[in-house]
């Protein structure tokens, strides 16, 4: 049985996506894919009591500052000085308070996942693909998401050279993001305290190059 890394993107009941991967960053058949359909936490949990999932990453805050107003805690405030310092967006790193319910969703699969999943973590898709890529493609990560028309080509451009040999029957900027923070050559897991992790540089910049 293989070993797999599992990407999550946490959203309402309908718009929750999840990918696993394998070492070698093969995506594995499962979940959102190949279908690129919207998953329940309940079938999340049924994938990791059937298969061996060594981490788990979640694009959603599984903790908090108390002394924050808005619960941003040390390292939500260095990843927007660095997205800022990039020419990223410091918003997208935002509080529990413009997420709603997905804070809650988080925490109860990370405690579902917890006896089964030997390390959890959090992740920011957007903030780890900006950081990640060349200069001249940086744009991209900026337009994927929204209504615009340019969005919908930004996210297919994005998808093709991380995933080439991947066409599910749809493309949503959550499948997006549940699948960057498994990207081969292995995930790179920065200290527990930082709390965000980012892909590395290579395959995924070298594709868009």
């Amino acid at each position: 049985m293989k070993f797999l890394f599992l990407g999550v993107d946490l959203g309402g009941e309908e718009n929750t996506w999840a990918v696993a991967v394998d070492r070698e960053g093969n995506p594995f058949p499962g979940l959102s894919l190949p279908e690129g359909e919207p998953v329940a936490l309940a079938e999340i949990l049924d994938f990791i009591r059937k298969n061996r999932v060594l981490a788990a990453a979640l694009d959603a805050p599984i903790s908090f500052s108390l002394t924050d107003r808005k619960g941003l805690r040390e390292a939500d405030h260095r990843l927007r000085e660095i997205l800022r310092g990039e020419g990223g967006e410091p918003g997208w790193v935002v509080s529990y308070h413009a997420l709603m319910g997905i804070p809650v969703r988080g925490l109860l699969l990370a405690e579902a996942l917890a006896p089964m999943v030997g390390t959890i973590i959090e992740t920011h898709p957007r903030a780890a693909l900006y950081l990640a890529l060349p200069q001249e493609k940086k744009s991209l990560v900026k337009t994927y998401k929204g209504l615009r028309p340019e969005a919908e080509a930004a996210l297919r451009e994005l998808w093709r050279a991380l995933f080439p040999e991947e066409n599910p029957r749809r493309i949503t900027h959550g499948l997006l993001d549940a699948s960057v923070w498994p990207l081969p050559p292995g995930p790179i897991i920065w200290p527990r305290k930082t709390s965000f992790s980012f892909p590395p540089p290579a395959p995924a910049a070298s594709a868009l190059s």
